[in-house]
C-alpha cells in the first residue's frame, strides 16, 4: 500500500538539473516561452481577467507577479491567476496521452516557490520537468477514463505534478514528498461540466490545482500527513475517481529519471482543444485544394468516440457555440471555420466569426463518424472528408497533430508563436528579453527571481 507515492518521492527528492539530458532541459525552457506567451495573450480577454476582479475581492495583496498584468499577489494567488492566464486561451501544451495541461499546472508552482526560496533558474527547470513526469505517468494509466467518468485530467492529475515541482523546488525530504502527495489528493479535482454550455470552469483548473499543491507542500512541511496509499488504497484515486477499474501505475513508474515522458509534451498551433488539432489542419489543407466552382456538400470527420464526447456532443449546441470557449471545443465550428478560411487563429474565434451565417450553415454540413484507425490516446489523429455538389470527393488524415511529440513545433516556430502573443498583447517592447532570460534559465547563473520580474 502506498508504493506508487513513495516512488514518486523517491525520484522527486534525488532529482537535480545535471540529471536531465540537454534536450530535456532546452525543451523545458522553450515550453515554459510558450506558456509565457499565452499568457500574455490572454491579458487581452476581459472575460479571462474576471479573474483578477476575483481576487482584488479578497483583498488580499502580496509580492508574487501575475504575468503581464502589473500586479503583484498572494503566493497562491499569484499560482491560481497565473495557471488561469497560461490556459485561459486554451493555446497551451498538452502531455500527450495523459491529456494534462502541464505548463498551466506547473510554471505557476515553481514560479512561485522557487521565488520564496530564490532557487536558480537550473533548479526551476528541474521541479518543472519533475512535476511533468509524474504527470504524464499518472495520467498514461488514467486516460481516457477520468475523461470518460467526467473528470479533467489537469484537475486531477495535474494536482500530482503539481505537488511534486512543488516540493522540488522548496526541496523537501523524501518523507514530506509522500506526505504532500496524500494531501493533495483530497483537493485534485476539475469537472467537465462545461462541456454542456461553454462556461469557463475549466480555465481555473490548472490554477486550482497548483494553488493546492503550494498548499500541501507548506502543510508536508511543517509536519502534517497524508495517506500514503493516495494512489492505490481502498479510498484512493483509483478506487475513487475510476472505480471498477483495474489500474495500475507501477510500470509506467519504474522508468523515472531513465525515460522522459515529458518528451511527449505538445505544443499547440491552434488556439483549441488539441482533439481538433488535426481536423483543422486537415481542412486547411483540403481548403487549398477546393476550387471557386466547389460547393461543399457535405463534411465528414472520422474520430475515435471518446474524442468525440468531449468536441462533438451534444450536437445540438455544439455546431452552433453561443461563445468563444465553446467554440474551442467544438469540431463542427473549428472544421467549418478552417475550410472557409484556410487557417484558424485567435481571429476565427471573434465574435464576427460565431455570428458568420456561412460559417454556420458549413458546419450544419460536418458530421462524425468513429474512426476504425484511430490509436488515440497514444495519438491524437483522425481523417476529413469533404464532398462538393459537382462530385468531387476530396480526404485528407493526420495520423499526428502538429505540434506532438512526432511532429514538435521547432524553436523558430515556438518564438514566433510567442512574439505574435506579445503583439497582441501590445508588448513586444519586452519580447527580446523576455525570449533571452527565459532561453537563458538553462544557463549557470540564471535565477527565478530574474525570470518572474521581468515578466511583472
Amino acid at each position: 500500500m502506498g508504493g506508487a507515492a513513495r516512488t514518486i518521492a523517491e525520484f522527486a527528492s534525488k532529482l537535480t538539473f545535471s540529471d536531465l539530458p540537454g534536450p530535456v532541459a532546452e525543451q523545458a525552457a522553450l515550453g515554459i516561452l510558450d506558456a509565457v506567451g499565452v499568457a500574455f495573450a490572454a491579458t487581452t480577454y476581459p472575460d479571462i481577467m474576471l479573474i483578477i476582479r476575483g481576487i482584488d475581492a479578497l483583498g488580499d495583496a502580496g509580492t508574487y507577479p501575475a504575468i503581464g498584468t502589473g500586479r503583484r499577489l498572494t503566493q497562491r494567488d499569484s499560482v491560481l491567476v497565473n495557471g488561469t492566464l497560461i490556459h485561459g486561451l486554451d493555446f497551451d501544451d498538452t502531455l500527450v496521452p495523459s491529456l494534462v495541461h502541464g505548463a498551466a499546472s506547473m510554471l505557476p508552482v515553481a514560479m512561485a516557490v522557487g521565488s520564496e526560496w530564490d532557487i536558480s533558474g537550473q533548479h526551476l527547470i528541474a521541479s518543472y520537468v519533475a512535476g511533468m513526469e509524474v504527470a504524464a505517468r499518472l495520467g498514461s494509466v488514467t486516460t481516457p477514463h477520468l475523461h470518460n467518468a467526467g473528470f479533467h485530467p489537469t484537475g486531477v492529475v495535474g494536482a500530482f505534478g503539481a505537488v511534486i515541482t512543488a516540493g522540488v523546488a522548496g526541496t523537501l525530504d523524501l518523507d514530506a514528498l509522500v506526505h504532500a502527495q496524500g494531501i493533495v489528493g483530497s483537493a485534485a479535482s476539475g469537472l467537465l461540466a462545461f462541456l454542456d454550455d461553454g462556461s469557463w470552469t475549466k480555465r481555473l483548473h490548472p490554477g486550482s490545482a497548483g494553488a493546492a499543491a503550494v498548499t500541501a507542500a507548506v502543510l508536508a512541511r511543517v509536519g502534517w500527513t497524508g495517506p500514503e496509499a493516495v494512489y492505490e488504497g481502498r479510498n484512493g484515486l483509483f478506487a475513487t475517481h475510476l472505480p471498477g477499474r483495474d489500474i495500475d501505475v507501477g510500470a509506467a513508474l519504474t522508468t523515472l529519471g531513465s525515460e522522459w515522458w515529458f518528451r511527449s509534451d505538445g505544443l499547440k498551433p491552434y488556439p483549441t482543444c488539441l482533439f481538433t488539432h488535426p481536423y483543422i489542419e486537415a481542412a486547411i489543407a483540403l481548403a487549398a485544394e477546393l476550387g471557386h466552382g466547389d460547393t461543399i456538400e457535405s463534411v465528414r470527420c472520422l474520430m475515435h468516440p471518446d474524442m468525440t464526447e468531449v468536441v462533438g456532443e451534444p450536437a445540438a449546441t455544439k455546431r452552433h457555440p453561443r461563445g468563444d470557449y465553446e467554440a474551442k471545443f467544438s469540431l463542427y465550428f473549428t472544421v467549418a471555420a478552417s475550410l472557409l478560411r484556410a487557417r484558424f487563429t485567435l481571429r476565427e474565434l471573434e465574435a464576427a466569426a460565431l455570428s458568420d451565417p456561412a460559417l454556420g450553415a458549413l458546419a450544419d454540413k460536418v458530421s462524425i463518424e468513429p474512426d476504425p484507425e484511430s490509436e488515440f490516446p497514444d495519438r491524437i489523429g483522425g481523417s476529413v472528408e469533404v464532398r462538393t455538389t459537382n462530385g468531387r470527393v476530396l480526404s485528407r488524415r493526420v495520423d499526428a497533430a502538429l505540434g506532438s511529440a512526432e511532429r514538435p513545433l521547432g524553436q523558430a516556430e515556438v518564438v514566433a508563436k510567442f512574439r505574435n502573443c506579445m503583439e497582441l498583447a501590445d508588448r513586444l517592447d519586452l519580447a527580446e528579453q523576455i525570449i533571452d532570460t527565459t532561453l537563458g534559465l538553462v544557463g549557470a547563473g540564471a535565477t527565478v527571481r530574474s525570470f518572474t520580474d521581468v515578466l511583472a
